[in-house]
């Protein structure tokens, strides 16, 4: 028995709900790197992108296909697998078939006993179970010729009450970015979520220009004009230089649509490809980002 709500397995997608990350106006404004705008407005100015939704097959072809090949690129895939365990080889199947580098987790409903037995040949995993209570978990499966740490961007201060989150440092050729992967249970109060992610965003930024938080944050993002707190999550990642790479439902039941999971990042410059892929795994989409950061090599050490 689900031990947060009962699973309802997605119909195929429609596509007529959509944010807009950039307001249209800005559209309309100076060429980018201009000295004499906004730096805010010149920050964000880019066209609006769209992440489309995409079987696991025509994926795979994109990503090997002449746009890609050739090119050590970094991707990431997030996942509310609700339950791991059951989910193992479905996962493998993606990650083999996609070239996944990091799987991030959410609901993986481990416990500290169960942990080990998450393998998947050609990954690490690392995760933290919930502490107290069934259900939630999170957790990396990571690519096993990158070097990684775990890392705490929240050393010294208390742990937060109304997410579950875990963060490593991967390195890079030419940086290290910061990965996270956060999940909001249902019922958390919005306005300490929102205070406990502003602590989070001005540990994060103090340490790296280059962070991508992945999970499923149980925040419709469709509703960002209609819903206050909403609107403030929203404005404060984007204050903050977090872009949301994820643009249209990704829990869809017979009666609801909501974008609730999705990858925000600092480095959306280096963004090629954001999608929602079409699975039945569990009653979340899994949703993938590929990124223009170059792999090391396995003996390049911190």
């Amino acid at each position: 028995m689900d031990p947060e709500s009962e699973v309802t397995q997605p119909n195929e997608p429609m596509q007529e709900l959509e944010l807009m990350v950039f307001p249209d106006e800005l559209e309309t404004e100076s060429v980018l790197n201009s000295l004499n705008l906004d730096p805010d407005q010149n920050y964000f100015k880019r066209d609006n992108w769209s992440s489309d939704y995409i079987s696991t097959l025509t994926l795979g072809k994109k990503i090997r296909d002449e746009e890609f090949s050739g090119k050590q690129n970094f991707s990431l895939l997030h996942i509310n697998c609700r339950s791991v365990l059951s989910k193992i080889s479905e996962i493998k199947e993606l990650a083999e078939k996609l070239q996944i580098s990091i799987l991030a987790l959410s609901e993986t409903w481990l416990d500290n006993d169960s942990a080990d037995t998450v393998i998947i040949p050609g990954y690490n995993f690392v995760g933290r179970a919930r502490v107290g209570g069934r259900g939630g978990g999170v957790g990396f499966l990571i690519k096993d010729n990158f070097n990684f740490q775990i890392y705490n961007p929240l050393k010294g201060k208390s742990d937060p009450k109304t997410f579950e989150s875990l963060f490593i440092r991967v390195k890079l050729k030419k940086t290290a970015p910061i990965i996270g992967i956060i999940y909001r249970p249902p019922g958390q109060g919005l306005k300490d979520f929102i205070d406990e992610i502003e602590e989070l965003s001005s540990c994060l930024k103090k340490n790296s220009t280059e962070i991508i938080l992945l999970g499923d944050f149980n925040m419709d993002l469709l509703k960002v004009n209609e819903h206050k707190e909403t609107n403030i999550f929203y404005n404060l990642l984007i204050s903050n230089q977090y872009l949301p790479v994820i643009t249209k439902p990704t829990r869809i039941t017979p009666n609801t649509k909501t974008l609730i999971d999705n990858i925000f990042c600092t480095a959306w410059s280096k963004l090629q490809y954001a999608s929602i892929i079409i699975s039945d795994l569990s009653d979340h989409l899994p949703i993938y980002a590929q990124f223009a950061l170059e792999a090391t090599t396995k003996q390049e050490f911190f």
